[in-house]
């Protein structure tokens, strides 16, 4: 199952054997297969770098607290890396609630600053299509003025022009990992995180800013 506190802390309580695909565990024991999301961030942060950039926007939006301290901890130490302040109210924004009106505003806050930021990383497609909206709403073009990537690739976005940059996952890393563990369910309980590989395409959503 997706990871949630709620649902490992019950699995627990009964007794019932439970392996995450995602998600949190918090301090929980609970073995979790899953993407590292900060190390693909950072990947993708170095990658924008390498081209010039040094405005970015990461829309969070509603996340698990853990994942936030974490996601800020990685983006600040990778822009300190390169002399670059972070502004976690601006580039990093969270909400309490994930909606496309919470991601508009976030947008807007990002582009009310007296620099406004040249690439912008989006965790997942909904996030994407709102902040994408707000881009054509303001004239901007990808990646002429703002360059995009994606980290959850999905279907649907294959369907997007420009095509965007972004990050894929093979399915048979957490085919194996789940197999393991449906064979022997106490392998490395607590400690298991599979760390899915991935591979980078970088479309044709990324130039250097102007």
């Amino acid at each position: 199952v997706f990871g949630r506190e709620v649902i490992g802390k019950w699995a627990l309580s009964t007794g019932l054997p439970v392996c995450f695909l995602g998600g949190n565990a918090g301090d929980l024991p609970i073995p979790i297969i899953a993407v590292d999301i900060c190390s693909i961030v950072k990947d993708a942060i170095k990658k924008l770098l390498q081209l010039g950039h040094r405005n970015f926007l990461i829309p969070l939006g509603s996340r698990h607290p853990a994942l936030v301290a974490k996601m800020r901890e990685t983006y600040s130490s990778t822009l300190s890396e390169h002399d670059i302040n972070f502004n976690q109210m601006v580039q990093m924004p969270t909400s309490t609630t994930h909606n496309p009106d919470t991601v508009w505003r976030a947008m807007e806050r990002a582009w009310e600053q007296p620099e406004a930021p040249t690439a912008i990383i989006f965790l997942d497609w909904n996030t994407c299509v709102t902040g994408t909206s707000y881009l054509t709403s303001k004239g901007l073009s990808i990646p002429a003025d703002v360059s995009i990537i994606m980290i959850a690739n999905e279907f649907s976005s294959e369907w997007f022009r420009p095509l965007l940059a972004h990050y894929t996952f093979p399915e048979s890393d957490l085919i194996k990992a789940a197999s393991a563990w449906t064979q022997n369910k106490e392998y490395n309980r607590g400690k298991l995180l599979q760390r899915m590989l991935h591979s980078f395409n970088s479309g044709k959503s990324l130039a250097r800013p102007k």
